[in-house]
């Protein structure tokens, strides 16, 4: 039947859609979705846990309402020119971080990015790093 073959699909897609969104939140890193306005429109637990001197980021702000105006630049350059940024050691209260800033791509291309937040990791001779 053409009915339950549908509803099945919808069913695969919709447990395809929920598990993404698990791996997304449980990914080691801090991803944030910004769309070409300049908005906030996905965050990941990890980033949402980032707190910057102007407070933690939130789905739905305008990215110079969340960010500092260094990044901020960064963001527009890369909505802009449509290309990746990278910002090394960028601190964010006492913790280094690694920001990248990719494009999107396919049918998304130009119409926003997407930041990655890694905690740098700091190795001394003889002792293993460890992130939590």
């Amino acid at each position: 039947n053409m009915v339950q073959e549908r509803t099945r699909q919808l069913e695969v897609r919709n447990q395809a859609l929920e598990l993404s969104r698990v791996i997304l939140d449980d990914l080691p890193l801090g991803v944030v979705g910004i769309s070409k306005e300049g908005m906030v429109a996905l965050l990941n637990n990890r980033s949402a846990q980032i707190q910057f001197e102007t407070g933690h980021i939130e789905l739905g702000q305008k990215v110079s309402d969340c960010f500092p105006e260094e990044i901020v630049a960064f963001v527009d350059t890369a909505i802009q020119e449509n290309t990746g940024q990278e910002i090394h050691d960028y601190m964010i209260g006492d913790t280094p971080y690694f920001i990248q800033l990719l494009s999107l791509s396919g049918k998304f291309s130009g119409k926003g990015i997407l930041m990655t937040f890694e905690k740098c990791r700091t190795t001394q001779t003889g002792s293993a790093s460890s992130e939590s």
